[in-house]
């Protein structure tokens, strides 16, 4: 299946209820790939898909089961890699408006900037989800990767609960096992908390990285709560076992991995 924007192997847009559709096919094009819908619009509700075709784009909000979702996806699986030359990609969802939960990525993620091993962006919730594939970033220009989400944009609030990371995240600032950054230089993101998640992956940042987290500093209010890291982290220097900066709350957190950095750890 290949096309521009807006494209998926069941619908480019949907308005309606997606539910129990599997995708088996590559989706190839620019922005707003999913393998199984495009673009599900705020009346859309995508629950119980799965896809195992690879996603290959070449712009923004590129994810296994939905580009970019303005509601709820649930109980979702993906198994392909998810592959973009530009910005912006997710193992389930490329950027979400919506609700999280329940969904597991088994494929790869790659990208030359921000992505994450669940969704690339969320403005309101990840939940109960859990990451298996390495999320890479391509050197040196990537940013904001995240083994679950990727990035809180400026003035969105996001949740991040009750998720496990157990694939790798490498890339050059901003690296962490469960949320790269919450906003940044241009604009910062309203809240975002992190709680229940624990990391097992290991984390390589060229610059910034955590094992929960990997930057809160542009965020006008930030928590990290009963958070567990096992992974090893590695890079130049600003990293941390829970968190590589912040100005915001850590609380309740254990690291039990390993850091190794050449300075600001």
């Amino acid at each position: 299946v290949s096309g521009a924007q807006y494209t998926g192997a069941l619908a480019g847009v949907a308005s309606g209820l997606v539910r129990n559709v599997v995708n088996f096919a590559t989706v190839s094009g620019a922005g707003n790939l999913g393998g199984v819908v495009g673009n599900s619009a705020n009346t859309s509700r995508i629950s119980y898909c799965a896809n195992y075709g690879t996603i290959n784009g070449s712009s923004w909000n590129n994810g296994g089961v939905v580009g970019f979702a303005q509601n709820s996806v649930l109980y979702c699986v993906n198994h392909g890699n998810v592959k973009t030359t530009a910005d912006c990609a997710g193992g389930v969802v490329g950027s979400s408006h919506s609700f999280i939960s329940y969904c597991i990525n088994y494929g790869s993620v790659s990208a030359t900037g921000r992505a994450g091993g669940i969704a690339y962006n969320s403005k309101k919730l990840v939940d109960h989800c859990v990451n298996y594939g390495d999320v890479v970033g391509t050197l040196p220009n990537s940013w904001d990767l995240g083994g679950i989400l990727g990035f809180v944009a400026a003035d969105y609030s996001a949740v991040v609960s009750n998720c496990v990371n157990n694939g790798n995240v490498s890339g050059a600032t901003c690296m962490g096992g469960i949320l790269g950054a919450g906003g940044s230089a241009s604009g910062s993101a309203t809240s975002v908390i992190v709680t229940n998640c624990v990391n097992n992956g290991k984390i390589t940042a060229t610059w910034g990285g955590g094992g929960i987290v990997g930057s809160t500093e542009c965020t006008s209010y930030s928590s990290v709560q009963n958070c567990v890291n096992n992974g090893y982290i590695s890079g130049n220097g600003t990293l941390g076992g829970i968190i590589g900066k912040t100005n915001g709350e850590v609380a309740e957190c254990t690291n039990n991995g390993q850091v190794n950095g050449r300075t600001d750890i």
